[in-house]
Parts: structure tokens; sequence; C-alpha cells
């Protein structure tokens, strides 16, 4: 009888040791991450564009940083409700029509896409090596960071990845292997308000 107790007891601990670990680690990249967007006088740092936004692409970390406005991130200088023609050639992205709805335009590159009605951008989804940077996370670690989520979608029988949505900051995040040590966000989508 203590043996099986000892064993309950064993790998409650483990589940609390790994989501210590998970939480420890994000913390201090979200906190190492917001440092590095002001100098010690306080003011912008690299990763903070022209326009009030915050330069993703330098910093991916600002993607789970509860005090950021997803509408003032950037990418490659590029934010929502921007015209597709400010996309510069360092996005590597290829522009093309779509073929079933009029107005609409895909630009899409290795691990980034904007989408655009008529020339403005109203999404923008960031995934693959970009995302590499950010520390494990899995669904319940993310809502912890960025508060409860309008939606969830739980992974599908069989397949690995979870969604889970902000509908009043208009994000959506992709999680496989929630709940594990491997756990980590692979595809973010921000959508225009």
């Amino acid at each position: 009888m203590d043996e099986q107790i000892t064993g309950v007891n064993k790998e409650f601990l483990m589940k609390i040791r790994k989501a210590a670990v998970l939480a420890l680690g994000l913390v201090l990249a979200v906190g190492l991450g917001n440092l590095a967007l002001r100098g010690a006088d306080g003011t912008a740092a690299k990763g903070e564009a022209n326009a009030g936004g915050r330069e993703v692409i330098d910093n991916p970390s600002l993607l789970i940083s509860p005090s950021i406005r997803f509408a003032d991130l950037t990418f490659y200088g590029v934010k929502l409700g921007d015209s597709i023609d400010k996309i510069p050639n360092r996005a590597g992205v290829t522009k093309r029509p779509s073929d079933v709805s009029p107005g609409i335009t895909y630009c899409a590159g290795q691990d980034i896409a904007y989408l655009a009605d008529n020339g403005r951008i109203y999404q923008i989804v960031i995934g693959g090596d970009r995302l590499n940077g950010l520390p494990p996370c899995d669904t319940t670690l993310l809502q912890i960071i960025l508060g409860k989520a309008d939606s969830f979608e739980p992974a599908a029988a069989g397949e690995r990845v979870s969604y889970v949505s902000y509908l009043q900051r208009q994000a959506r995040f992709a999680v496989t292997d929630a709940h594990t040590l491997r756990a980590r966000i692979t595809e973010v989508t921000l959508y225009a308000p």
C-alpha cells in the first residue's frame, strides 16, 4: 500500500516539477525579451519599430508578452492594415492573387505569410524557424501568461496540434504536444480588427 501511495506521489511531484520548469523558462524568456526592448535609459531599442510597433522578427518573445498589443506588432516592418507594397524584399515572399476571391492577395514566404484584401493586410501568419526561439509552452501555460483564451480547440484524435484563440486580441496560437516538455507554439495567426 505504501509503495502505491509513494508511486502516485512521485508521479504527481514529477508533473508539478515539469510545470514549474516550463513556467520558469517562459517567465525568464518573456522578461528578458521585454528588457531587450528598452535600452538602459528607457528609450526604444532595436526591436521597436518607428510606427510604434514592435518587430517580431528580431524578438519573437513579443508574441507571448501580455503587455503587448498584437495590433502594434510588426513583421519585417509591416503590420496589420499596411499596404502589401510595404512588404520588403528581405521578407522573401511571393505575391499571388487568389483564384477564388477577387481582391485577395497571398504573400507567402518560408516562415511568414501575409493576406491582403484590396492591397491592405488583414492577416499575418508566422511559424517555422521564426518561432524556435520561444521557450517550451503548452496551452495551459500560454493561458497563464496571456489570460484565459476565448476559444480552445483541443487536438483531434491522432493529431498533435491544439488551438488557443484570443478573439479580443485577434490572435490564434497553434500548440503541439500539449502538456509535455516538448510542447511549443508552432504557428501564430494575427487578424485585423
